[in-house]
């Protein structure tokens, strides 16, 4: 009977056991079966991050490209500026401040010396209205001496403070260059200075310059409209022939810049532009031929921008770029890079 309970419980036992074991087992398999989810959630993340490295790295080696290249264009403009400021003959950068006194006789002087230098060369100030209507009944009216610009100060000075004054004094050494470049542009040919206008040079100016002041049509047209130039704006117009507007063109060397020119022909009515200008051939019946222009005489009025400063400080230009982002910390990273 033993033997039989012992053949009996000698499975079930077995069976037991091995129960115990594969439920031991079990438990082990869904831990590392947890522990290998875990593996691959870590590797999977491993790999995701491994790509935006790469990605980070690629955006990374680009970005430092066109630093470098950037860096270069930067000091490439530098140095183009620093020459064409050309300090050493740069009139704003070379100025000593004066009194507003000395100024005044220094304005007074300036005036003479160019109005004799101009009769001297025998211009005329003779006012564009005669070239509108030749047939006109009025007499031309001829002006014996030119402001240059300064036509309210002749002889009169009001009370400027000594910035505004030292603005108008270097003004004018910039206005006595002009005309000098103007007058050597024409050897023994007859000319009309029209015009000389200049930007005022503060509140106390606005006052009095009247017709001498300058107004740009258009500020995108001028070098300081990137902001990071300063620089003063005149106008001139004068008659003459091709030939001398492109030699007085030529002598403006930098800090000038010319930055517009406008030429028209002297008007006036159809028969004058018949007997004066050109020359027809009653017996000519050919109209395919082009009549032979006599006065070449054209009105030339140039916008002149003298350029005193340039900064190379970008800082105030991106913040105003990256206002946009609205979040100073990164605008201060950003401008962080520039020092």
């Amino acid at each position: 009977m033993k033997q039989v309970l012992y053949i009996f419980s000698l499975p079930a036992l077995l069976l037991c056991g091995l129960i115990v074991l594969s439920l031991n087992k079990t438990s082990e398999l869904d831990l590392l079966s947890k522990n290998l989810d875990g593996y691959q959630k870590e590797l999977f993340q491993i790999r995701t991050d491994l790509k935006l490295e790469m990605l980070f790295s690629t955006d990374l080696r680009i970005a430092e490209s066109e630093w470098e290249h950037w860096t270069k264009l930067g000091k490439k403009n530098i140095l183009f500026w620093n020459e064409f400021l050309n300090s050493i003959n740069n009139l704003h950068t070379s100025h000593t401040t004066k009194s507003s006194s000395v100024i005044s006789t220094e304005i007074n002087k300036l005036l003479s010396y160019l109005n004799r230098s101009c009769k001297g060369k025998n211009v005329t100030f003779d006012i564009p209205n005669q070239f509108e209507n030749s047939f006109s009944d009025a007499p031309i009216e001829k002006k014996e001496s030119f402001g240059f610009g300064f036509t309210s100060y002749d002889g009169f000075w009001p009370s400027f403070d000594k910035r505004e004054a030292n603005t108008i004094y270097i003004q004018s050494k910039i206005i006595k260059e002009v005309v000098q470049y103007y007058l050597s542009s024409f050897d023994s040919e007859s000319t009309n200075l029209i015009s000389v206008k200049r930007e005022s040079a503060g509140s106390t100016d606005s006052l009095h310059i009247l017709d001498d002041i300058f107004y740009p049509k258009s500020e995108s047209t001028t070098l300081r409209s990137s902001k990071l130039i300063k620089s003063f704006l005149f106008e001139i117009s004068f008659s003459g022939k091709t030939k001398n507007c492109r030699s007085f063109i030529n002598q403006l060397l930098p800090p000038f810049s010319l930055r517009n020119l406008h030429v028209s022909r002297k008007t006036s009515n159809t028969d004058q532009i018949e007997s004066n200008f050109v020359e027809t051939n009653s017996n000519n019946t050919d109209s395919g031929i082009l009549p032979i222009i006599r006065d070449i005489t054209s009105i030339f009025t140039m916008e002149i921008e003298y350029v005193y400063d340039a900064s190379n400080d970008l800082s105030g230009w991106l913040t105003e770029e990256l206002r946009h982002f609205d979040n100073p910390t990164k605008c201060s990273e950003l401008l962080s890079l520039l020092k």
